[in-house]
């Protein structure tokens, strides 16, 4: 029994061994990687055991394979650039591929034209570090780490140092200093040419290290400084220049970032070292000490540094120098010289100063090409002109080279680019010379125009109609087109399902709506849909104020709750004056202020309509009751109401009310008679007036009887 239980135990301690994969086994617990400042040496050791392949996000992109792979990231710097180097501990050789990413689980291989090349490989020197551009400052990259050509199980468990630099900030302090490129020395001389910005920011005094000597007077008060170091080369030699007012630069040696710091030079201008010990590490120290205030923290200067070239050592034998007893190269000229006829030679021409040439330069056998950072004082006619297959700026026209703002061109990610210097700045398309110059057509980079024409725009058809796509506003998608359905049809077209809602015919001026493209037949014609609101002249709580067409039937529609449709004429001067109006205000629908001429009148009456129903009684006591008048209406009144001038016949209303109230009615405070309802008591009178009369007839001829 015992024996088992330990069986057990092993068995469930081995499972767990087994499937206990390392928490950045996914890209959303990718381990971060701190950004280091300038330039950084991968140090820091990251191991992981028992990793598998990242099935949620594909094959790994380098090789291609299901690949056991584990996850590491970091934050973008400012400047949209960041230098990623990677090396192996134990001997094997590692892949490490980059990502952008909007989160954890949504991943992109990095573009190689606009990004750089995604892959990394201990294996191969030249390919083990790589400056990475146009990266969005602020977001995340991911970095995706494998055993080389391995995918199975006996792969799982690696050991890889990663570091990550932020190219061109200098560091406030020594211990966060980051390590400047050394570059490989001149053939043609023993200095460098300091041409990059390396910029600061907050930068304060490090009050543990004394002032370097060479402004140890100044005060305290006025003296910033920032850091960074350099590996020594297996020479022993390097060369450290910078550019910039008011700063100077000092040297130290130190055990660690810590100190104690031995000053080993200060200068204004430059430094050359020629016996440092290869490999060690020296830490430069800038500093500002010009001017008062917090405008000191801040700042750039242009930094180089190289490794010595050695001072040559003279050679009769295979080196000739006309001018100098040292010779550097084969041939080795100082002062000017003069080639009186063709000088033809079989490799590459490399200047360090001005190219002045009288005659041609002729590439008999391949192509003429300019070097980087190539200056032409002059006018430079060329036949053709071929760059070199590289990104970035390529023509400088004004402004600067490299990462300086300018006018001029360059390639990025399939993208052929003309740009100005600054965001006021404008590009401008016309004839003629700068100084005679016609514009036909600009870009505008600032406000809300980005383009403007000093003419008309014509669009051709292609393989399908003219037109304009307009984007939707995270331009993912073309939302609508203006342009023609049709050789004669110009209008809108939905892309999200209104289609062409909205056309005009370019012969006849018929407007179209919601005929998605078919010729309007009328100068402005709807859908043949019915139940539908055509116009909607204010969309209200309860529908709409406007025109609709039903089977059968035009509404005129008000949604408003005891609102009314009005009829009348507007003046020039906008007064509206109302002549008649539809009204739902009790047992008036229709109100009308002045006169009706109308050819009939028939008023609802079928029996099969009333209840109730009685003979009218005492109907010629009742007219004789009423009293008709003559009279004229009110001039205040005119206005509002319309009234017919002059002399007039008629009853008052309230004498009305007080015989027959049924035929008396009141809108707006003001009562009203329908006299159409004394029709029937005007019968019912005469009728009993006949009765009289015969029985007057009667009795008058019994009279005569006697």
């Amino acid at each position: 029994m015992r024996i088992n239980l330990l069986l057990v135990i092993f068995f469930l301690s081995f499972s767990f061994r087994a499937i206990a994969q390392p928490p950045n086994d996914n890209s959303c617990g990718a381990v971060t990687i701190p950004v280091e400042n300038l330039g950084c040496e991968p140090t820091v050791t990251y191991s992981y055991t028992a990793a598998t392949w990242s099935s949620g996000s594909g094959n790994t992109w380098c090789e291609n394979f299901q690949n056991l792979d584990v996850w590491y990231k970091f934050t973008i710097p400012s400047t949209g650039i960041a230098r990623v180097s990677i090396t192996a501990t134990d001997g094997n050789a590692y892949t490490a591929e980059m990502y952008t990413s909007n989160t954890c689980n949504s991943l992109a291989i990095f573009n190689s034209f606009s990004n750089g090349y995604p892959c990394l490989y201990t294996n191969i020197p030249s390919e083990s570090s790589r400056d990475f551009t146009g990266l969005t400052p602020g977001g995340e990259v991911y970095m995706r780490v494998y055993r080389r050509f391995s995918n199975t199980a006996a792969f799982a468990n690696g050991a890889i140092k990663i570091c990550v630099s932020n190219t061109n900030t200098l560091a406030d302090e020594p211990c966060n200093a980051g390590f400047f490129t050394v570059d490989a020395q001149d053939p043609m001389g023993q200095d460098c040419t300091p041409v990059t910005f390396y910029s600061w920011t907050g930068a304060t005094l490090t009050p543990a290290v004394p002032n370097p000597s060479c402004i140890a007077p100044m005060p305290g008060a006025n003296v910033r400084d920032v850091w960074f170091k350099i590996r020594v080369p297996a020479s022993g030699r390097i060369r450290i220049n910078h550019t910039y007012n008011g700063t100077c630069m000092a040297a130290y040696t130190a055990a660690s970032c810590s100190g104690p710091f031995t000053e080993i030079g200060c200068t204004f201008f430059g430094l050359n070292y020629l016996n440092l010990t290869p490999n060690s590490i020296i830490y430069i120290r800038m500093m500002r000490y010009t001017g008062t205030g917090p405008a000191l923290s801040d700042g750039s200067a242009k930094i180089c540094v190289a490794e010595s070239n050695s001072v040559p050592v003279a050679n009769n034998s295979t080196k000739v120098g006309i001018g100098i007893d040292t010779p550097f190269a084969k041939l080795d000229v100082v002062g000017t010289g003069i080639f009186r006829d063709k000088l033809t030679v079989l490799d590459d021409i490399e200047t360090r100063g001005d190219l002045i040439v009288a005659g041609n330069i002729l590439s008999k056998y391949g192509n003429t090409k300019l070097p980087n950072n190539t200056s032409v004082g002059g006018q430079l006619t060329l036949d053709s002109l071929s760059f070199t297959n590289r990104l970035g700026n390529h023509i400088s026209l004004y402004g600067g080279l490299g990462s300086t703002p300018q006018y001029g061109l360059g390639i990025q990610s399939g993208l052929f680019q003309v740009y100005s210097d600054g965001t006021a700045s404008s590009i401008a398309f016309g004839y003629g010379h700068s100084n005679n110059f016609t514009e036909r057509a600009r870009t505008i980079n600032s406000g809300e125009v980005s383009f403007q024409l000093a003419g008309r725009l014509q669009i051709r058809t292609g393989s399908q109609s003219a037109g304009l796509w307009l984007n939707n506003a995270a331009n993912s998608a073309n939302s609508a087109f203006i342009g023609l359905s049709g050789d004669n049809q110009v209008g809108f077209f939905g892309n999200t399902g209104a289609l062409w809602g909205l056309t005009m015919n370019t012969t006849t001026g018929n407007i179209g709506i919601g005929l998605n493209g078919a010729a309007a037949q009328v100068p402005l014609q709807f859908n043949n849909a019915l139940g539908l609101t055509k116009i909607s002249l204010y969309r209200g709580t309860y529908g709409d104020v406007g025109i609709g067409a039903y089977p059968g039937e035009l509404r005129l529609q008000n949604d408003i709750p005891n609102g009314k449709v009005s009829l009348g004429v507007i003046e020039t001067t906008g007064a509206f004056t109302e002549l008649a109006k539809a009204e739902r205000n009790g047992a008036f629908a229709f109100s009308i202020f002045g006169s009706l001429w109308v050819n009939g009148t028939t008023y609802a009456s079928d029996a099969r309509f009333k209840q109730n129903v009685a003979p009218i009684g005492n109907a010629l006591e009742k007219v004789l009751r009423l009293n008709g008048v003559e009279y004229e209406m009110k001039s205040s009144f005119t206005d509002k109401f319309h009234f017919t001038p002059g002399r007039q016949m008629g009853l008052l209303a309230q004498d009305v009310e007080k015989i027959i109230p049924e035929a008396v009615n009141e809108k707006e405070g003001y009562k009203g008679v329908d006299y159409a309802k004394l029709v029937p008591l005007l019968i019912e009178s005469i009728k009993e007036q006949q009765k009289q009369i015969e029985e007057l007839k009667r009795q008058i001829q019994q009279l005569q009887n006697r």
